[in-house]
């Protein structure tokens, strides 16, 4: 399913995900999404600035970077194990494993992801490095002046 800008703004972002983040942690968090059309586009990108209490834009989050996201790092990798430890016969069953084991991941593995700090940011760090320390000033700007540092220098 391809889903448009305004579909994306109106719809999942208001109605459904900014409205679960704020029920579950307030106004405390920080909110970053990969370079898809959608989330790039400007008045998502503006909406997202005015809405939240911290945006990392896309010009802060180096391309191409799937090893910075916990997501992709670490909960695809749990999920992708699950949905397959069996043998799936067709798209339905996919589909209908993939809901059952996403919506079975305990808090607790979310929870390790997001705090394990396990993220390869080597080899962004030569390249990337630049937008690197910008992002890095950012979130130490959001998090009170706590700073952090992502690459070996």
């Amino acid at each position: 399913m391809k889903v448009n800008g305004s579909y994306y703004l109106d719809v999942l972002l208001s109605q459904k995900l900014l409205p679960v983040m704020r029920e579950v942690s307030g106004e405390v968090f920080i909110f970053q999404q990969d370079s898809a059309p959608t989330h790039r586009a400007r008045d998502t990108v503006r909406f997202l600035e005015q809405t939240t209490p911290a945006f990392i834009s896309p010009d802060l989050w180096p391309p191409n970077s799937p090893d910075l996201n916990p997501v992709d790092y670490k909960i695809w990798g749990i999920v992708q194990q699950r949905v397959y430890q069996s043998r799936v016969h067709d798209v339905d069953q996919l589909k209908q494993r993939l809901l059952d084991v996403w919506h079975g991941i305990e808090q607790s593995v979310v929870d390790s992801a997001m705090m394990s700090g396990a993220y390869d940011f080597e080899p962004v760090c030569g390249q990337e490095g630049d937008i690197l320390n910008k992002l890095c000033d950012y979130v130490s700007n959001s998090l009170n002046g706590q700073r952090f540092q992502l690459c070996q220098t």
